[in-house]
């Protein structure tokens, strides 16, 4: 389930009901890869022990994808991991999101060019490899690449991802569906 040797101690992590309901953002602050047990700087004080969970540990190079149940024992809270997912494919679950971004470079034949006005985007869903965003209307296009920060907690994740498709609506922001092509973490 775990990487060998992966360790996600100071790792950014949401955290999200059985429903897919984002329920708090974190930090882990232990990690046991042998006993599969995480425990984690704040757990959702609406989970209680024997209650299902989903984390979305965001770790380099991709995030990971846990699904887990709420124990206590003599020191607090923790979640057993059960089940996990390491890369995406195409049943990859998807965690809605509501994160403020802003596009600041583009990325053409291997080099970024700064745009001289950010472009300001809203991440409503994430996944292991990509994301769904809304921006204007016609402010990327299918193939586009691009840098990005997304913030969650005390971390950003710096993101260049490509756009592999557009919805257009008629009375507001386009939705645009982009899979990551590298992600690295940097403290705020």
């Amino acid at each position: 389930m775990a990487v060998a040797g992966s360790n996600y101690v100071n790792s950014p992590v949401l955290v999200y009901d059985d429903n897919d309901n984002n329920l708090s953002r974190s930090h882990v602050v232990e990690y046991d890869s042998n006993s599969k047990r995480i425990r984690l700087e704040q757990t959702p004080p609406s989970l209680e022990d024997g209650d299902a969970c989903k984390l979305l540990i965001l770790t380099e190079p991709s995030p990971r994808e846990y699904q887990g149940r709420v124990r206590n024992d003599l020191t607090g809270k923790f979640i057993a991991l059960y089940r996990g997912r390491e890369k995406e494919n195409r049943k990859a679950a998807r965690y809605k999101v509501d994160i403020e971004a802003t596009i600041d470079y583009m990325v053409y034949e291997g080099r970024a060019f700064a745009l001289h006005t950010p472009l300001k985007i809203r991440v409503t869903d994430i996944s292991v490899g990509g994301m769904r965003a809304s921006a204007p209307p016609n402010a990327l296009l299918d193939g586009d690449r691009f840098q990005t920060s997304v913030g969650i907690k005390d971390e950003k994740k710096l993101l260049i991802a490509e756009v592999v498709y557009h919805l257009d609506h008629e009375s507001k922001n386009s939705e645009y569906g982009c899979r990551f092509l590298i992600a690295s973490s940097s403290e705020v």
